[in-house]
């Protein structure tokens, strides 16, 4: 058989049912296609019980992953009972309870893979209102001198 040409698949199962009967060669002479090839479809065959290989979005990709089936069953077990759960809640349950010592951004991962999405906290809508901030202004104004007040930036602050 010439180079690159596709083997069919009946002929890769003629390849397979020949092997317990025949040598390479004598394959080889009836069927063209080369002891190489023969010896990949025979591995092919022993491995997956196909003469195919298995399409590339079947076969695993990448590195392994680090937590295995069970600790994702439970990380969504426990996503499911409570669903305002943090990252490092979640991170410090997983190491205690299954002893899987993984970081917040692996857990988000699997989270992410598994279709759920991050809800950022946001306090300011609860805090803001036009008339408690007109009041204060004006307590500010009449209560204090501007030797007495000090400010404080707190935009690098962990909430």
């Amino acid at each position: 058989m010439p180079k690159g040409v596709q083997i069919s698949t009946s002929l890769r199962q003629t390849v397979v049912r020949m092997s317990s009967c025949f040598s390479p060669k004598t394959i080889r002479a009836f069927t063209t296609v080369s002891e190489r090839s023969q010896q990949r479809i025979i591995h092919t065959w022993k491995e997956t019980g196909d003469v195919e290989n298995p399409p590339e979005a079947m076969l695993p990709r990448g590195r392994p992953r680090k937590l295995s089936a069970e600790d994702v069953y439970f990380i969504q077990g426990v996503i499911n009972r409570s669903c305002d759960v943090y990252l490092d809640e979640l991170q410090e349950a997983l190491g205690i309870i299954c002893g899987a010592n993984v970081s917040k951004p692996t857990i988000w991962r699997t989270l992410k893979r598994g279709g759920y999405r991050m809800m950022k906290l946001n306090r300011d809508a609860a805090e803001r209102s036009s008339r408690k901030r007109a009041r204060f202004i004006v307590k500010v104004a009449t209560q204090y001198k501007s030797e007495q007040l000090v400010f404080v930036d707190e935009s690098a602050a962990d909430r």
